[in-house]
């Protein structure tokens, strides 16, 4: 999935009609999504046909081939090569000449073919195993104050682009600083000014002050965002974090984002808002102009050869877009109370390496209700193959028609998933 950023630095080749068949397929295929880019697109193209009337007295219309080749020097004829060599001698002193030339020739010769293999080693040499990995990503952007160091240390220094970041990598900036920096997977990420950031690992931040902008590349892996008020989960979106004394604000862009503290959840998809502190049901607003959030993070371009060093080193090889695997359930309730939700499962056959999984359930109008959790040795029993999750008292007596219920894994417990097979709600007993 190609960010708005790349987009935007391939506007113009589009238009010049200088994209390969594979690029211009990811442009439209992003453009056809993405709103802000296309009225970009608009513009520059507004643009161009501003500036062809503008210069169009100034264009150059004579050819300037003929005045070229009239200062080229004369071409000299063609010469021999061997010219110490005499221009008359008999078929036996040319025959006897030859290998005394070729043995004068191996000086030249072999250090030129030494120089070739050389750089063919050198183009073809594997990596030394686990440098890459060492590195979570790169600065393509760096102005005003703006600093990097390491957690382990705490000690700063001015950042600029091209600096490779590490994990557990700290990241600050003062009034009027930004940093743009590129994640493996790819990701994007726009840091503003009186900002503060620990990035844990490439899909891992903790946003401990201040603003920043993210462009998430959808994969199976979560992105996940912590901030002083709660955890953000990233589902594959571009999205805005703001955090300050007030609390955390989210605005979506394009994707889903589920955001939660420590008794509430909201899930957010495009266009939406959300205010949270530590606890408490987030407040959510639907249909926020989200695309100014787009258009401010753009609005400063990376270093062209930053930007260039990240998608050679970071970017090298397509990945697979793929998603986290929810698993979304409808149960209707017909309007009656609910003391529990049940869910069933088919049981694997692994002792080990279960995922647990975070249960989130919302009413009929998707206003969020209650969350749970499934510790991952419930799945490892394989004695069982079902849970009941006990509906909180004061929502017991709440009528609605259906109950949501999203299920999502928990991959820092295990990898391994599970296949639930029917939810179903439990009514209250007279």
């Amino acid at each position: 999935m190609a960010s708005c950023i790349q987009i935007k630095s391939l506007l113009q080749a589009y238009l010049d009609d200088e994209l390969g068949s594979g690029e211009k397929l990811l442009f439209e295929d992003h453009l056809h999504g993405c709103v802000a880019c296309r009225k970009e697109l608009e513009r520059v193209r507004a643009v161009n046909v501003r500036l062809f009337e503008l210069l169009g007295r100034d264009r150059l219309r004579d050819d300037l081939v003929p005045q070229i080749m009239a200062h080229l020097p004369e071409m000299e004829g063609d010469k021999r090569f061997f010219t110490f060599m005499p221009h008359k001698t008999t078929g036996m002193n040319k025959k006897a000449s030859w290998p005394k030339v070729a043995a004068k020739m191996i000086p030249v010769f072999v250090p030129l073919v030494l120089l070739i293999l050389g750089g063919v080693l050198w183009l073809y040499w594997p990596s030394v195993p686990g440098e890459e990995a060492s590195f979570a990503g790169v600065v393509t952007y760096s102005k005003g104050p703006a600093e990097m160091g390491l957690a382990a240390d705490g000690q700063f220094k001015e950042v600029r682009a091209k600096d490779f970041v590490v994990p557990d990598s700290l990241m600050k900036t003062g009034k009027g600083g930004r940093l743009l920096f590129g994640l493996l997977g790819p990701s994007h990420a726009t840091l503003y000014e009186n900002a503060y950031l620990r990035l844990v690992n490439e899909r891992k931040l903790v946003l401990e002050q201040g603003r920043i902008f993210l462009d998430v590349h959808r994969e199976s892996r979560q992105f996940h965002v912590t901030t002083p008020h709660g955890a953000i989960t990233v589902l594959g979106t571009s999205f805005e974090v703001n955090t300050g004394m007030q609390g955390t604000e989210v605005t979506v862009v394009n994707g889903e984002v589920l955001v939660e503290n420590e008794t509430g959840f909201a899930l957010l998809s495009r266009g939406s808002y959300a205010l949270f502190g530590k606890s408490g049901t987030p407040e959510v607003r639907k249909g926020v102009p989200a695309d100014r959030c787009l258009e401010m993070a753009r609005s400063v371009l990376p270093d062209a050869s930053a930007e260039r060093l990240f998608l050679s080193r970071f970017v090298s090889q397509p990945t697979e877009s793929s998603s986290v695997r929810r698993q979304i359930f409808m149960v209707e309730t017909q309007r009656r109370a609910v003391s529990a939700v049940e869910l069933r499962w088919l049981p694997d056959p692994y002792s080990e390496g279960h995922a647990g999984y975070n249960v989130f359930v919302s009413d009929s109008a998707l206003n969020p209700l209650f969350k749970a959790t499934i510790a991952r040795e419930v799945f490892q029993d394989k004695t069982r193959n079902s849970i009941r999750i006990t509906v909180p008292p004061e929502m017991q007596e709440q009528a609605d028609t259906r109950l949501h219920i999203d299920l999502l894994p928990d991959y820092t417990s295990g990898g391994l998933e599970t296949s639930f097979t029917e939810v179903r709600a439990i009514g209250v007993r007279p």
